[in-house]
């Protein structure tokens, strides 16, 4: 089960068993078990504006972005295991 804390969740990204979600206080989460299992994604600091992920998108298991409200964004080469 998926319990973000006192955060809502914004976006849901779904790519073969691959689950994302992401959103308020930049929370990310990912499943590999279509949802059943969950755990936190930290992503890296970047600017001081950005306060939800407001997109999440992979067109590959392995490439993926996040964008936040104020226009930052991260990128991932290796499904998710390092972000920038």
């Amino acid at each position: 089960m998926l319990d973000a804390g006192a955060s809502k969740l914004r976006v849901v990204s779904v790519l073969r068993g691959s689950v994302w979600a992401g959103g308020d206080k930049l929370r990310l989460y990912r499943s590999m078990d279509n949802g059943v299992t969950w755990s936190a994604v930290q992503l890296p600091p970047k600017g001081d504006a950005a306060n939800a992920i407001i997109h999440v998108r992979f067109e590959t298991p392995s490439n993926g972005q996040i964008d936040a409200n104020d226009g930052s964004s991260w990128v991932t080469t290796d499904g998710g295991i390092t972000w920038k």
